[in-house]
């Protein structure tokens, strides 16, 4: 069961394999029968309001993440597919960016028009868990115990520098190393690696 706060305190929302998205009054612990359940979201991996809790992230059941209206109960815009089965879904803190989350990978999106935002990036070892913090930063937890701090507010700025540093960037974002003549996938150790030289 996943389960999300509104931003005004008085509804809960909550999640569930076998249930519809279903809202539910905080102060008395029952379902707010003005909101009817949303039926297509049975087996929904996670829920989030938005700030101004007009808006509610789901994502799932499948491979789909869809941002609903709250009041008029409806889809706004287009959903956003992702190959992998889905973790976890963000509104991005500050910004109109949507983050997805599955098994393989992690997405950033246009919040307003359901457009990609830069490369997908893929983890080295397959993904467990997710968080979101305040400041932007995903953190990501992989089925080998590693986890990786993504900062989101840089994900698309622009790659400047040497060679060196530009090669970790590219071998970072897509999880391979350049060999001399094919791409090899990298390691968890080798991608941390490559991250904490890339930091330094």
């Amino acid at each position: 069961m996943n389960v999300d706060w509104s931003p005004d305190g008085k509804h809960l929302v909550t999640s569930h394999e076998n249930d519809p998205v279903t809202f539910w009054f905080a102060k008395y612990g029952r379902r707010d029968l003005s909101i009817l359940p949303i039926a297509e979201s049975i087996g929904a991996r996670s829920v989030q309001f938005s700030a101004d809790g007009q808006q509610l992230l789901i994502a799932g059941p499948e491979s789909t993440t869809t941002v609903w209206h709250v009041v008029r109960r409806q889809p706004i815009g287009p959903q956003l597919r992702q190959a992998g089965k889905l973790l976890a879904a963000y509104f991005v803190p500050d910004t109109p960016w949507i983050a997805t989350i599955s098994d393989r990978s992690v997405r950033l999106w246009d919040g307003r028009d359901g457009l990609p935002l830069g490369p997908e990036w893929f983890c080295p070892s397959r993904i467990v868990s997710a968080a979101m913090t305040k400041d932007q930063v995903l953190a990501i937890g992989a089925v080998d115990g590693n986890v990786h701090a993504i900062p989101l507010h840089e994900w698309l700025t622009p790659a400047t520098g040497s060679w060196e540093e530009l090669r970790l960037q590219a071998e970072i974002v897509s999880s391979q190393r350049f060999a001399e003549t094919s791409l090899v996938p990298l390691r968890s150790g080798e991608w941390l690696e490559r991250w904490q030289r890339l930091r330094c």
